[in-house]
């Protein structure tokens, strides 16, 4: 090279927190995606319950429903009622608890087979995780703490190590309405961690309010 020559400045990239999961064959699940799809699922459910169907007990994982619930007036499923879950599942059976009641009736509802959700679009996570450490399990159940309401009970299950990193909890909430469930999921979905919930997912109506039992997956690149 001639000193006449102009010198060129060699080209330094800037990484980016992304560059560590676009590197590996391991992909962080996008946590958004995942929790409103299990959002838009028990939202779609709780829309077809009619007034005069009080639900006392409710548990769903990926395939299956069961429920209990007080009927009002009528000792059985309503046909519309049925018919709404019909779209949902593939099949629906239910089961008089109390039959010897006049004015209200208890019944088990199971529906079985889970048919996905027509004309819904479902959010994704449009940021980047963080990425530049790998947080051990005590921290994650610090963090947990503080994104969970007051009283919440945070059970550490298992962990599974590989390229992905993820964590599995078992979570008990006490709410007083569902909104507060769906509220808690949208806080999660604005963190930069993946963390999702996962099924099955059990909520039992008690004197204290509303008892929620689900799943949570903490996910990170190693």
């Amino acid at each position: 090279m001639s000193s006449e020559e102009e010198y060129e400045e060699p080209k330094v990239e800037a990484v980016s927190t992304a560059t560590k999961q676009a590197t590996s064959e391991y992909i962080i699940p996008d946590h958004v995606y995942i929790n409103d799809k299990i959002e838009q699922r028990i939202k779609s459910l709780f829309s077809i319950i009619p007034n005069d169907v009080i639900l006392k007990e409710f548990k769903i994982d990926s395939v299956n429903l069961e429920m209990r619930a007080i009927l009002l007036n009528d000792p059985s499923i309503t046909k519309s009622f049925k018919e709404t879950l019909d779209i949902l599942y593939k099949s629906t059976q239910s089961q008089v608890l109390t039959p010897e009641k006049k004015t209200e009736t208890e019944v088990s509802i199971i529906s079985k087979t889970a048919i996905d959700l027509s004309n819904v679009t479902y959010k994704k996570f449009e940021k980047e995780y963080i990425t530049d450490e790998l947080m051990n399990i005590e921290r994650v159940t610090e963090q947990l703490k503080i994104l969970m309401p007051e009283n919440t009970i945070i059970k550490f299950v298992s962990s599974s190590e590989g390229g992905l990193t993820v964590f599995k909890f078992a979570i008990n909430i006490l709410v007083k309405e569902p909104k507060e469930f769906f509220n808690l999921i949208h806080s999660l979905n604005s963190e930069l961690y993946s963390i999702n919930i996962n099924y099955p997912i059990h909520m039992v109506k008690t004197a204290a309010g509303i008892e929620v039992e689900f799943n949570l997956d903490f996910n990170q690149l190693k």
